[in-house]
């Protein structure tokens, strides 16, 4: 029995014992006055049962909250399931909604997000997005909510029209000058206008967390010094500190732990990452960057609890496998390494946590790369050279990775002596 159900019992038994105590016979000696008292007593008693019964057992929505509220509630707190619930079981009674179908449609959005069920909760949150935009072909909000939900089934060119549709309606809406730079990232649109379409929403509103996540990440991509490292770092924690939605605050800690990992400062990294992961415990690169933090601190199984968690909530999150390959080499397992290092590279195609086939394919060089120092590890000469070769075929600059690795720390030492590896330089 839940602690509401147990509470509501308690007091139904305890109103019992009163009311048996108050029997008329027990009564019969008290005034009519004492009386009337006693019974007035026992009424407000009987109410205040009532009344417990209906807060702990009937949902918010159906004591007269408004359930789009109770909804909204539901989604700022990750809680994607029970806001899909109650709007599903809302809109039975008013089917056209329009402010419920949005909903809706948002919550399934979200859910696939988080949980890598993308083209599974397109295909359910599509219908209700019809229904809404034959109400309101013209509504920003409405058109970047149908817009996420294209995005999130990777219909990126479909949704880069949603959001473009919205700018126009809205020249002050910075949700959708963000929304659409995002996107085109995608689409592999050219760096500057993105970068002007970034710079709008923060212009417009600079309090905004997901634009504030944007723009760390921007300052991220182009480091050319440790200030634009804390720069960086100040956008993400700025948003988790500004942030309502548990899922946003959880992603700007973790980006903040990303930094401090970067930066070499651990302890910090520890301390964003379990905030990342206090925040919500859905939000998997959380999970992930803080398997990273502790491995650091020499929490090795504990860390890859932490991503056999993360695989099993989002078993499309290709770092996640990336990084258990990491760790799984760290302690001498070379084969469970190079197998879930495969499977991370298996999945990058579909990883939405990457933005743009060019990201992508940096990405699938840097895996191929590891996999390269895996097998060298692990003695396997022939292994490691065509897979280091993969990963300079994709992106030149591994070559030199390779050189610093085998001059500074001890990789591909026999490698290292031959002529095809110098080679790899061009």
């Amino acid at each position: 029995m839940s602690n509401c159900g147990k509470d509501v019992h308690d007091y139904a038994v305890y109103l019992r014992h009163i009311c048996l105590a108050y029997d008329m016979n027990s009564l019969s000696h008290l005034s009519p006055r004492a009386r009337l008292v006693a019974f007035i007593s026992v009424g407000l008693l009987l109410i205040a049962a009532i009344g417990a019964v209906w807060f702990f057992v009937i949902p918010a929505w159906q004591q007269g909250e408004d359930p789009g509220i109770v909804a909204t509630r539901h989604i700022q707190n990750s809680e994607y399931d029970e806001a899909i619930a109650v709007l599903t079981e809302a809109l039975e009674k008013d089917p056209e909604n329009v402010s419920l179908l949005v909903a809706l449609v948002q919550a399934y959005s979200l859910k696939g997000n988080a949980t890598g069920t993308e083209r599974e909760m397109y295909a359910l949150a599509q219908p209700y997005a019809v229904r809404a935009i034959e109400h309101a072909p013209n509504n920003p909000e409405l058109l970047l909510t149908i817009g996420y939900m294209a995005e999130i089934g990777g219909r990126y060119q479909e949704a880069s029209e949603y959001y473009a549709k919205a700018t126009v309606l809205d020249l002050q809406n910075a949700q959708a000058f963000f929304r659409l730079a995002h996107v085109l990232e995608f689409l592999g649109e050219e760096r500057g206008y993105i970068d002007e379409l970034y710079a709008r929403a923060y212009a417009l509103d600079p309090d905004n967390p997901q634009v504030l996540l944007a723009m760390g990440a921007r300052t991220l991509a182009s480091i050319d010094a440790e200030e634009d490292l804390d720069a960086a770092y100040a956008f993400f924690a700025t948003a988790a500190d500004k942030a309502e939605e548990k899922a946003v605050r959880a992603e700007g800690w973790a980006s903040a732990a990303r930094v401090r990992l970067m930066q070499g400062y651990f302890e910090e990294a520890i301390t964003f990452a379990s905030l990342a992961v206090n925040e919500d415990r859905s939000y998997v690169p959380g999970l992930v960057v803080y398997a990273e933090a502790i491995a650091h601190d020499g929490r090795l199984e504990e860390a890859l609890g932490y991503l056999t968690e993360a695989i099993e909530k989002n078993p499309r999150h290709s770092k996640a496998h990336y990084t258990a390959g990491v760790l799984l080499r760290a302690r001498s397992d070379y084969e469970q390494a190079v197998e879930q290092m495969n499977i991370a590279l298996a999945k990058i195609s579909d990883d939405n946590t990457l933005l743009g086939e060019s990201s992508k394919e940096r990405e699938y060089a840097r895996v191929l790369y590891d996999i390269a120092k895996t097998h060298d590890m692990a003695g396997d000469i022939e292994a490691s050279f065509s897979a280091l070769e993969d990963a300079v075929a994709i992106d030149a600059t591994m070559a030199q990775h390779a050189f610093v690795d085998a001059q500074e720390y001890g990789f591909f030492v026999e490698l290292s002596s031959q002529q095809r590896f110098t080679a790899l330089g061009g």
